[in-house]
């Protein structure tokens, strides 16, 4: 459990973070570009060791829809982003949307994953025999 909770984390966070640094009316192009790039670098390492634990090390059983949405689909989100940092710093408008692309890629694959681990936790959790009441 604790190895899906984390990426789950940094995927909300990123989108987070890159909301509120977008909203900064004062940045001049580059400036955004550089800051997107940072992030999405920083993003597109984690999720590429993420992809490297579920692809290739093969350390969690799962199936490959869960190894697509905790990885895959995240290193694209974050790629993406490293593309709008490109054009952002070209001073190309071409960069806002791949950033929303970006965002959108990785709020989906942020929600799924939610709704995945939440299912998951409901299905596992041991039920009370009915017989036994106890309301102490």
């Amino acid at each position: 459990m604790k190895a899906f909770i984390s990426p789950t984390v940094v995927h909300f966070t990123t989108v987070l973070v890159i909301a509120v640094v977008a909203l900064v009316p004062t940045h001049e192009w580059h400036t955004l570009a550089s800051l997107l790039a940072l992030v999405g670098v920083a993003g597109a390492i984690y999720s590429a060791s993420v992809w490297i634990e579920l692809f290739v090390h093969r350390r969690f059983n799962v199936d490959i829809v869960d190894r697509l949405f905790y990885a895959g689909f995240p290193l694209v989100g974050h790629l993406l982003l490293l593309l709008a940092a490109l054009f952002l710093w070209r001073q190309s408008e071409a960069g806002l949307d791949l950033l929303a692309a970006g965002q959108i890629t990785l709020l989906l694959a942020g929600i799924r994953n939610a709704w995945d681990m939440m299912i998951w936790i409901v299905i596992r959790i041991p039920t009370a025999d009915p017989g036994s009441r106890d309301d102490t």
